[in-house]
C-alpha cells in the first residue's frame, strides 16, 4: 500500500471541475440537437416538487429577509431533534449536506479516508483537498454493488474517516445493518469516524428502522449525514444537517463554515417539511411503483438495471454514446465515468413520473435501436474500467486499494 498516494488540491487550492447531475457540461455530453422539452433524469430530486407547506412557509419568510438569520438555526434543531429522536446538541444545521462534508474535512483534517467504488464524489474531493489519503473500496457488480462485512477491516486508526451512502449513489442499494454495525465498532475500537449519509435512506419504506441516528447521537465515532434535498425536493434551498454524540466534532463544524450558513428562508421551509408526513409517506409509495416499474421496463429492453431501494437507478448499456442518443430525444442521463470502477457504458437515470418514466423507456429503446454506435461493448471485467481520479486496477472483489486523485 502506497502512503504517498495523497490527492493534492490544483495549484493555488483551486479545485478541479466536479461531474455531478443537472448539467450537461459536467456530463460531458455535446450539447447540440438536443430535444426542446428535455426532462432531466440525471437528478435525483423528488418529481413531485417541494411539499407545499414547505413552500408556503418558504414565501412567508421572504418578508423577513431584511433581518439575519439565527446562526444556529435552533428552531430548525428543535424540529429535527423532535422528528429524530435526539438531543438538540447533537445536531448541526449547514447549507446542504455538501457543505457539511466540506466542513467536517475542514473541522477533522483527517490523514486518511474510507470510501466504496463507487460512491458519491465530494467525500474524496473535500478530504483530499484538506491533504487526506483516499482509499477506496470497490464493489462488485457481480454482487450488486453490496458493500461486504470486510469493509471495516479497512479502517485503520484514529486520522480515519469512513464514508457508507445509505442507500449508496450511484448504485442504489441499501447497505446492510450489520456492515454499519461492524464499521461502527471497527471505529470504537480504533478511534476512527464513521460517517453515514442517510440522504436517501427516505425513500426506503423503513427507513426509520434503518437510521442509525439514535446510535449517532450517542457515540463519539459515529456521525449520520442529512439533507432536505432529495426527499423533500428543496435541492435550490441548500439544506442540510448531521447528528453526532461527539460534541467538538458539532463544534468543529459549526465553526469550520460561515456564521450563518442557513438562510431563515430554508429554514422556515426545512420546518414546515418536517411536518408533511403524508407528503413523505405519499412520495414513498409513488416511487416505489415507479421504481419496479421502469426497471422492469428497462430490463425488458435488454440493459442490465442494479436492484435500487433508492429514487435513481443505475443502468449498464451496451454502447458509449447511449447518453448523446437519449439527449437527442430530450432526455438528460447521468453519465457514470466520474465515478471510480465504472465506465461510459454505465449511466444513473432518475425514477419520476410515469408519463416521464414512460418517455424515458421509449428514448432508451429509441437509442438501442439506431446504428452507428460509438465506442465497443464493455469488457469481461466490468468494474474494471476506470476514470480520471479512480483507482488503477480495481479487482471488484472487496480489497482497499490506495488512489491518486490527480487526474
Amino acid at each position: 500500500m502506497r502512503e504517498d498516494r495523497v490527492a493534492p488540491r490544483a495549484a493555488g487550492g483551486i479545485l478541479r471541475a466536479r461531474a455531478h447531475g443537472g448539467s450537461t457540461q459536467s456530463l460531458g455530453i455535446a450539447c447540440e440537437g438536443g430535444a426542446s422539452n428535455l426532462i432531466d433524469f440525471s437528478v435525483n430530486v423528488n418529481p413531485a416538487g417541494p411539499s407545499p407547506r414547505a413552500l408556503a412557509a418558504a414565501c412567508k419568510a421572504l418578508s423577513r429577509i431584511d433581518a439575519y438569520p439565527d446562526r444556529e438555526s435552533l428552531a430548525l434543531v428543535r424540529a429535527l431533534a423532535r422528528a429524530q429522536g435526539t438531543p438538540e446538541d447533537t445536531i448541526v444545521c449547514g447549507a446542504g449536506a455538501s457543505d457539511i462534508i466540506w466542513r467536517l474535512a475542514a473541522a477533522v483534517r483527517p490523514k486518511r479516508i474510507v470510501v466504496c467504488a463507487p460512491t458519491f464524489s465530494e467525500y474524496a474531493e473535500a478530504a483530499s483537498y484538506y491533504g487526506a489519503c483516499v482509499q477506496e473500496f470497490p464493489l462488485s457488480e457481480a454482487d450488486d454493488f453490496d458493500v461486504p462485512a470486510s469493509f471495516a477491516r479497512a479502517i485503520e486508526g484514529p486520522g480515519d474517516v469512513a464514508y457508507l451512502c445509505n442507500p449508496n449513489n450511484p448504485t442504489g442499494r441499501l447497505v446492510d445493518p450489520s456492515v454499519i454495525d461492524a464499521a461502527a465498532c471497527r471505529c470504537e475500537q480504533v478511534g476512527a469516524l464513521l460517517v453515514v449519509d442517510e440522504c436517501f435512506l427516505g425513500f426506503a419504506p423503513d427507513a426509520r428502522e434503518r437510521s442509525v441516528a439514535a446510535r449517532a447521537a450517542c457515540s463519539r465515532h459515529v456521525a449520520v449525514l442529512s439533507a432536505f434535498t432529495k426527499l423533500y425536493g428543496m435541492a435550490g434551498l441548500r439544506l442540510g444537517y448531521l447528528i453526532s454524540g461527539n460534541t467538538q466534532l458539532i463544534e468543529g463544524i459549526r465553526r469550520a463554515g460561515q456564521a450563518w450558513p442557513v438562510s431563515s428562508v430554508a429554514e422556515a421551509a426545512g420546518i414546515a417539511a418536517l411536518e408533511d408526513v403524508e407528503y413523505v409517506s405519499r412520495t414513498r409509495d409513488v416511487l416505489a411503483g415507479e421504481r419496479a416499474w421502469l426497471s422492469r421496463e428497462l430490463s425488458s429492453l435488454g440493459l442490465s438495471v442494479v436492484p435500487s431501494d433508492a429514487n435513481f437507478l443505475l443502468v449498464r448499456t451496451p454502447a458509449k454514446d447511449i447518453p448523446e442518443r437519449l439527449y437527442k430525444q430530450g432526455v438528460l442521463v447521468r453519465t457514470c465515468d466520474s465515478f471510480s470502477v465504472l465506465s461510459r457504458f454505465w449511466c444513473r437515470v432518475a425514477v419520476r413520473t410515469r408519463k416521464e418514466n414512460a418517455r424515458l423507456a421509449m428514448a432508451f429503446s429509441r437509442a438501442l435501436r439506431a446504428e452507428g454506435a460509438s465506442g465497443e461493448g464493455e469488457p469481461d471485467e466490468r468494474g474494471g474500467a476506470s476514470c480520471s481520479g479512480a483507482m488503477a486496477g480495481a479487482d471488484g472483489r472487496g480489497s482497499a486499494k490506495e488512489v491518486d486523485t490527480r487526474g
